[in-house]
């Protein structure tokens, strides 16, 4: 084995590395921006029920409300409209100032 193999390989592996670990970092921003926008969502449609409406009908429909909100987050996190993953990935990928 020729040493030239061995250094033309090291650094196609730390690329790789390096693309393996925006990919973890990537998806974690969008799990996150997904969780944020899900959690205002659901504050914003909160429903206040009434004194004579029903407990149990009010019960499902919050289930479904919360349930829309997470699917309505996550598709806006999915096609980066807010740009909130965006930025937290920019922000997470700049080195550290020394102490």
């Amino acid at each position: 084995m020729k040493i030239s193999d061995i250094t033309s390989a090291a650094p196609d592996s730390a690329s790789a590395a390096s693309r393996a670990s925006d990919k973890v970092l990537g998806t974690a921003c969008h799990e996150f921006e997904g969780m944020l926008l899900g959690n205002i969502l659901k504050q914003g449609m909160a429903h206040q029920p009434d004194e004579d409406e029903a407990e149990e009908s009010c019960s499902n429909n919050s289930m479904m409300t919360d349930f829309a909100a997470e699917q309505t987050a996550r598709a806006l996190s999915g096609s980066d409209i807010t740009g909130i993953a965006t930025l937290l990935q920019r922000q997470m990928r700049k080195p550290v100032s020394g102490a």
